[in-house]
């Protein structure tokens, strides 16, 4: 089993953990070892079991841990680059998290850091990005790219042949 830290203590991390208990379910693959966020109010909380562990200075405690980093507030999300860049992680240590329930076309691929959510839909030669989230039901079709950075709201439908820019929020109000 592979050890992973989700970052920070958010909506997308707390889905991102059940994400992961989905995965484990089917087939056990991760333990989590905590979430951590650098807001110290945050310590000691948690989910399903999971607590914050403390601030990214955490990291160094686990070496050989990979880290889920799904930042995402409407009022940060222009700085997802930043905020992850700020951990100084090597891209090694990110995880891809994919629910077993996404489907997952011909000649599509999916970056590192990404979390694609319950019932995801790639159809054909869909290309996702790095550091990209997709909400629960989000459909992707075919030739279409999903930038670095970007995150596809619930329920939110993209055409074939479509490119989204880095740092999309799309469908999140």
């Amino acid at each position: 089993m592979k050890e992973i830290i989700l970052f920070p203590f958010n909506g997308n991390a707390r889905e991102a953990l059940s994400t992961i208990e989905a995965i484990n379910a089917a087939q056990p693959s991760w333990t989590v070892l905590g979430f951590i966020d650098d807001d110290a109010l945050k310590a000691g909380r948690g989910c399903g079991g999971i607590k914050v562990l403390g601030g990214r200075n955490i990291l160094s405690k686990f070496p050989d841990a990979f880290v889920l980093a799904v930042p995402g507030r409407p009022d940060n999300f222009r700085r997802r680059k930043i905020i992850i860049d700020s951990l100084e992680l090597p891209d090694s240590r990110f995880a891809t998290i994919i629910h077993p329930t996404v489907s997952k076309g011909i000649g599509c691929e999916v970056g590192m850091n990404t979390l694609l959510m319950a019932n995801v839909v790639l159809t054909v030669n869909v290309t996702v990005g790095n550091h990209v989230v997709m909400l629960p039901g989000s459909v992707i079709c075919h030739d279409s790219v999903i930038e670095d950075y970007t995150l596809i709201g619930s329920n939110v439908s993209v055409s074939g042949v479509c490119q989204s820019g880095k740092t999309v929020m799309s469908g999140v109000v």
